[in-house]
C-alpha cells in the first residue's frame, strides 16, 4: 500500500517512466532528481545491472549518467542503517502516522467494508432461506441459486480487501524489529525490507552533477532529508557534442592542457585524449601540467565545494553525506 501510494503520488506531480523490475529494495521509490525535472527518465538495465539517467533531447533520448544497481542500493543502506540505529527518532512515530491522512483514509475505507461485508451476509441468508421454499418454481429456484453464489464470490472479495493493513499496523509490525533489522538486514525477507523502506521513506532521488559525481536525496516522511554525494568509480562515457568537437579541434593542437580543460568542463583529459585520437587531431605542444588525468573541472569545482579531498577519490565506490 504504502509503495502504491507513493508511485501514484509522485506520478501526478511528476513525470517518470517505466522500468525493469529489479532485486532493489528501493527501486520503486528511485527517481531521477532533482525534483521537477523535464523529460527525464531511469531506466534499469538488468543485464548490465546498472541504472541509467536519460533525458529526452528534442528526436534523441541522450544518456546523463550510469551508476550500478549494487552501488545505489549500497549507499542508500550505509544511510538507511545508521538512521535505524537512532531508535530515539521512532519514539512515538506511531503517533504521526496514525495523524497521516492516508490512515484516515485506509480505517475509513475498512469501516465500509465491514459494513459491506455485513450487508452481503445478510442478504445471503435471506436467499438460503428463500431456497428453503417448496413453492419455488425451478426456473426462481435457478435465479436464486445464480444470485447468492455471485454474493457468495463478493463476499469472499471484500473479506480479501479487509486484510489490508494501515500504515499504523504496518509499522507496529516491525516496531521492535526496527533497531535489529539494521544488524540482520539481509536476514528477513527481501517484501519486509521493501515493506519498511516505503512506510519510512517518501522516495529517493539521483541527480547527475560531473563525469564521476552524482547526488543522492534521501526523502524521510517524518525527517529532514539527507543529501550524499557520490563518487562513482567508473565514469560516464558521455557522447561528445559537435561544439565540444569543434573546440577540441581549435584548442588541442597549441593550446595548454589547462586550457582545454577550462573549455571542455566536462571532459577528463584523459577523454580528451581519446577523442582527439578518434578524430586524429594531433598535438603540438606537449600535455603537461595535468596532475589527475580522471578528472573533470566540473569534478574539482564540486570536490572543492564539498570539501571532498581528492586523494580520497580512486577506483573505490566514495560517499559524502552533507
Amino acid at each position: 500500500e504504502c509503495l502504491a501510494r507513493n508511485r501514484a503520488a509522485f506520478l501526478a506531480s511528476e513525470p517518470s517512466n517505466y522500468h525493469t523490475a529489479t532485486t532493489s529494495v528501493i527501486h520503486d521509490i528511485l527517481y531521477p532528481g532533482p525534483r521537477g525535472a523535464k523529460k527525464r527518465f531511469l531506466v534499469a538495465k538488468r543485464k548490465q545491472e546498472q541504472y541509467l539517467l536519460k533525458e529526452q533531447r528534442g528526436m534523441k533520448l541522450a544518456t546523463l549518467a550510469t551508476i550500478a544497481i549494487r552501488d545505489v542500493e549500497q549507499v542508500f543502506l550505509q544511510k538507511f542503517r545508521e538512521q535505524l540505529q537512532d531508535t530515539k527518532r521512532f519514539e512515538n512515530y506511531e503517533q504521526k502516522l496514525d495523524r497521516d491522512e492516508e490512515n484516515k483514509k485506509i480505517i475509513e475505507r475498512k469501516k465500509n467494508l465491514q459494513d459491506t461485508l455485513s450487508e452481503l451476509t445478510e442478504r445471503i441468508d435471506g436467499l438460503f432461506l428463500t431456497l428453503q421454499s417448496p413453492k419455488l418454481e425451478q426456473d426462481e429456484r435457478d435465479e436464486f441459486i445464480a444470485e447468492r453464489h455471485k454474493l457468495l464470490r463478493r463476499r469472499e472479495a471484500v473479506r480479501s480487501e479487509l486484510t489490508i493493513q494501515s500504515p499504523v499496523q504496518v509499522y507496529l509490525r516491525y516496531k521492535d524489529l526496527i533497531e535489529k533489522m539494521s544488524a540482520y538486514w539481509e536476514r528477513y525477507p527481501f517484501e519486509d525490507r521493501q515493506a519498511l523502506i516505503a512506510l519510512l521513506v517518501k522516495q529517493v532521488s539521483l541527480e547527475p552533477l560531473s563525469h564521476h559525481f552524482m547526488k543522492m536525496t534521501i526523502e524521510w516522511k517524518e525527517f529532514p532529508s539527507d543529501v550524499g554525494i557520490i563518487w562513482r568509480r567508473h565514469a560516464d562515457s558521455m557522447s561528445w557534442e559537435p561544439e565540444e568537437d569543434q573546440i577540441l579541434s581549435d584548442m588541442y593542437p597549441t593550446e595548454p592542457a589547462q586550457a582545454l580543460l577550462q573549455a571542455l568542463p566536462r571532459r577528463t583529459w584523459s577523454s580528451i585524449l581519446s577523442r582527439a585520437n578518434q578524430l586524429q587531431i594531433r598535438r603540438l605542444k606537449k600535455p603537461g601540467g595535468v596532475s589527475r588525468k580522471d578528472l573533470s573541472v566540473e569534478d574539482v569545482q564540486i570536490a572543492e565545494y564539498c570539501d571532498i579531498a581528492l586523494e580520497n577519490l580512486g577506483e573505490a565506490l566514495f560517499t559524502q553525506w552533507v
